[in-house]
């Protein structure tokens, strides 16, 4: 398998995002990822091209958007 392309980033991300979501037990809708850290993901990705560090990166921003909610 090839390395993965710029057109194959939003499946990626959203494939990963909602695997985390099912390893935390609740559905993708939950811990949503705003537009901002798709576009940071992807920035990411494009530079990086790895997958574990996607990973990572999706829980650091869901963590952080789910306490930035928590101090509302």
């Amino acid at each position: 398998m090839g390395t993965p392309t710029h057109s194959h980033i939003p499946a990626i991300l959203r494939s990963m995002h909602a695997a985390y979501a099912e390893e935390r037990g609740v559905d993708q809708w939950m811990i949503p990822l705003t537009m901002e850290a798709y576009e940071v993901l992807a920035v990411d990705f494009s530079r990086c091209a790895s997958l574990r560090r996607s990973r990572e990166l999706i829980r650091i921003l869901v963590d952080f958007g789910q306490s930035e909610i928590d101090h509302s």
